[in-house]
């Protein structure tokens, strides 16, 4: 209970005030009634927590995927359209049902070994399958200094969660606001594709084949497709489970939506498990490539089970933040993490850029429009109802660009400031803080509020003894007078060169 009010009107001597130091066992937690800067430190650290194992299980899996499984289960071709869907496919169903696999050890180990036919779980399951296939595909999908999948798969994720939010609350100033890093995104994507496809549809048309641009042409629908079915499938998996647009469903808890997202993990390894067997009953080819992956079992197995336990913990850490925050949230975090892989894959040449200003663009309008419904929530006396995820998002966002500023500000303005000094003279020297201040706003006559602060050596502090007089030097500069300020800084030196003599008492 807070008794500071009927602590004050008791009137406690100085004394009785200094010796509640010893009786202090802690603070007054007071429930926040509106958004502070850099006072939300708890709802930051458990979003930085989840995003950081969700863009850090994205990168990885990305990685492994790409690099070290893709390349060994599926034939390499001259071009990026020459992999087979049917390889693709394939390599999917391989680790769909290694990662089934893991979840049904995983199951097993945690003593719950009871699996529901239920038809949500069924359906989830198929989800899960077919972001397997789409995300194995988006990951094979990248040209060297070209455009990746991944980035049309985070592209396609933010287009369908924007879509989502303005069905049910449609403003015309939302969708405009969109625009922009859309029209940047789209800009980037359609110059890089058609720098990519130069050199491939010229050594086509050298070789006499005939194949021109087309090849390109093929190869972009086959990766726009992937990383369009990947978005789809993840975001539909992930409002399935039990989740509403805003968080969990009336009648469903965290322990249920557990248990349906292994329940689920489970059944897409099934799933995958069977498409794989008739795959090698209906086709040939794919016979034949299982059979040369079976001889080869040492050099396969072992990315196969990597790629599948990065696979495993990465829809561990996806379905863990859509519990723990909201599908929207998840989806995002997704989306901007698979964003930052396909451009650091395709390099910032060719416009790539462009592209990554307009996802961090995306990321500020979220941010701006986040500010202003903590702002609402705050003026409607509802700030304690909102989702601790919104304000530690929020409070993430505002940290890091803080430290954004003040890095370039430390690393720009206080390099010139030196520089400057050398080249005034020794009586005059420019100031720049070295840290940020409160904006305190206007006042009515367009003068801008400040703090004024004093900083006093260590030495200084030390001293108990009080001055016995301060002196405040009051003056009227006229604007455009140059001279009678310097007159007045010359003054007012010479005055703080008396106040430094040993036997001046005052301050």
């Amino acid at each position: 209970q807070d008794a500071s009010e009927a602590f004050h009107a008791a009137r406690h001597s100085h004394s009785a005030k200094a010796s509640m130091a010893r009786y202090m066992v802690g603070y007054i937690k007071c429930i926040p009634t509106s958004y502070r800067l850099l006072e939300h430190g708890e709802q930051e650290c458990t979003v930085l927590c989840i995003l950081s194992r969700l863009i850090l299980c994205v990168a990885i899996k990305a990685a492994t995927v790409s690099g070290v499984f893709v390349g060994l289960v599926v034939p390499a071709g001259p071009t990026p359209a020459s992999s087979s869907v049917a390889d693709l496919m394939l390599a999917s169903f391989l680790l769909a049902a290694a990662t089934g696999a893991l979840a049904t050890m995983f199951r097993l180990l945690s003593k719950s070994q009871h699996i529901s036919l239920d038809w949500s779980e069924n359906a989830l399951a198929l989800g899960l399958l077919v972001y397997q296939v789409g995300f194995v595909a988006s990951c094979q999908g990248s040209w060297s200094g070209g455009l990746s999948s991944l980035e049309l798969c985070a592209g396609a994720l933010l287009l369908i969660e924007t879509l989502a939010e303005l069905r049910g609350n449609f403003r015309f100033d939302r969708v405009i606001g969109f625009l922009g890093p859309a029209v940047a995104i789209i800009w980037s994507w359609c110059y890089r594709t058609r720098q990519a496809a130069g050199p491939q549809a010229d050594a086509f048309e050298a070789a006499g084949l005939g194949l021109g641009m087309r090849v390109a042409a093929d190869a972009s629908v086959q990766w726009c497709f992937s990383g369009l079915i990947t978005a789809i499938s993840l975001s539909l998996s992930l409002r399935h489970l039990g989740f509403g647009s805003h968080g969990m469903k009336a009648g469903f808890s965290q322990d249920r939506v557990a248990s349906s997202a292994k329940a689920g993990l489970q059944l897409s390894g099934l799933y995958g498990a069977m498409g794989v067997f008739a795959m090698v009953a209906t086709s040939p080819k794919a016979s034949q490539r299982l059979g040369a992956m079976t001889a080869e079992l040492g050099v396969i197995l072992p990315p196969l089970l990597a790629a599948s336990a990065v696979s495993f913990v990465g829809l561990l850490a996806l379905f863990s933040a859509a519990v723990s925050c909201s599908p929207a949230f998840a989806a995002r975090g997704m989306a901007f993490g698979l964003a930052a892989v396909g451009l650091l894959a395709s390099g910032f040449g060719s416009l790539s850029w462009l592209a990554g200003l307009g996802f961090l663009a995306h990321l500020s309008i979220l941010a701006a429009r986040n500010r202003l419904a903590l702002h609402d929530a705050s003026e409607a006396g509802r700030f304690a109802d909102v989702p601790l995820h919104i304000i530690g998002a929020q409070a993430l966002w505002d940290r890091v660009r803080f430290l954004l500023g003040i890095f370039i500000w430390k690393l720009i303005v206080l390099r010139m400031q030196d520089l400057v000094n050398m080249l005034l003279p020794r009586e005059l020297r420019v100031f720049a803080s070295d840290t940020a201040f409160p904006n305190v706003g206007c006042s009515e006559d367009g003068t801008y509020l400040g703090v004024a602060a004093h900083f006093a050596p260590r030495k200084a502090r030390g001293q108990k003894q009080m001055p016995q007089y301060f002196v405040c030097n009051v003056g009227q500069i006229c604007q455009n007078a140059l001279p009678d300020m310097q007159r007045t800084m010359n003054t007012l030196i010479d005055v703080w060169r008396e106040f430094q003599e040993p036997d001046m008492k005052g301050l």
